[in-house]
């Protein structure tokens, strides 16, 4: 060792030169996708190559060497190389080095599988619900591979729905990749967006269904009057909208205060169907409605003759 040092000294001292060992070229094993872009940085520091200063190689599966250039390759301004659309036939040995030297700098042995390609298959019930009602949402996801496990969250809007609340129940079943969310007793504030996210290790995907909240609405008509009546199980500080209809013309709309939950209508016009609807004044609200048929007037009997 001492022997070494010396030497080493020496050769300073009289102006010789002692290069340094080259280092070992970065090596890397990568899978891209078939249809898809990717880029391999040379050398594994994408900031440590001039474009300039090196070249890129590729080794087919079964083949030889060839320069990577041409349609589909682009050495870019840091020395990486870009593959704008992954092909099968680039499976196989990629080799970037010095261009002045030819030192190897980076390796890389690419494998290009095909996508899996994975999907939602989701029902709900269409339209909007009336408070109080069971909202049920059923999504499947299908694979192009038993062997691809899927797992999936059910998200509302942005937030992950979680089975703490009793009204909420989401069962799983595995095996069949199927995965079923139901919401009893709903309110306007359980409205929103539904969205089931599934993945797999390779892809992932989703699907989503709105769910419309409107106020449970009753109406019984009498000979010439009626009694509409509406719950409201989350609030609505700008009051209620409701509308009458008669044979399909707006007879009536008025705006009513927020602690109202029924109205009384009279001098209706006997033998015709009158359609209501209640709506919360606000924006994105959806109305509940409900009809009644106003019994016609009975002719009176004549009186009896006396004899």
């Amino acid at each position: 060792m001492t022997a070494v040092v010396v030497l080493w000294v020496a050769a300073m001292a009289i102006g010789w030169t002692v290069d340094a060992q080259p280092a070992a070229p970065h090596t890397d094993s990568l899978t891209g996708v078939a249809g898809e872009a990717t880029v391999l940085p040379c050398g594994g520091d994408p900031l440590r190559a001039d474009p300039a200063a090196v070249t890129w190689h590729r080794r087919p599966q079964g083949g030889s060497t060839v320069p990577a250039v041409g349609a589909g390759f682009q050495l870019r301004g840091d020395g990486s190389l870009w593959l704008a659309r992954l092909e099968p036939d680039h499976e196989g040995r990629f080799t970037c080095t010095d261009a002045t030297t030819d030192r190897l700098i980076a390796v890389y042995d690419l494998k290009v599988r095909k996508p899996s390609v994975i999907r939602i298959e989701s029902s709900a019930e269409s339209g909007p619900l009336s408070e109080g009602d069971t909202f049920r949402l059923t999504c499947r996801v299908l694979t192009d591979s038993a062997s691809h496990a899927a797992t999936m969250l059910v998200w509302r809007d942005d937030t992950l729905v979680a089975p703490d609340d009793p009204r909420v129940t989401l069962r799983t079943q595995r095996t069949r990749n199927v995965w079923q969310l139901s919401i009893a007793n709903v309110t306007r504030a359980d409205a929103g967006s539904y969205i089931c996210r599934a993945k797999t290790y390779f892809d992932r995907a989703e699907a989503s269904a709105q769910l419309m909240v409107a106020p449970r609405v009753a109406a019984d008509c009498t000979s010439s009057s009626a009694e509409l009546r509406w719950s409201a199980d989350a609030p609505s500080p700008g009051g209620f909208i409701v509308r009458m209809t008669v044979g399909g013309a707006v007879a009536d709309e008025a705006l009513v205060p927020a602690d109202m939950r029924s109205v009384d209508v009279s001098d209706l016009e006997p033998g015709s169907r009158v359609r209501f609807e209640v709506k919360p004044a606000e924006e994105g609200a959806v109305e509940g409605t409900a009809s009644c048929f106003v019994p016609p007037e009975t002719a009176e009997a004549p009186p009896e003759n006396d004899t």
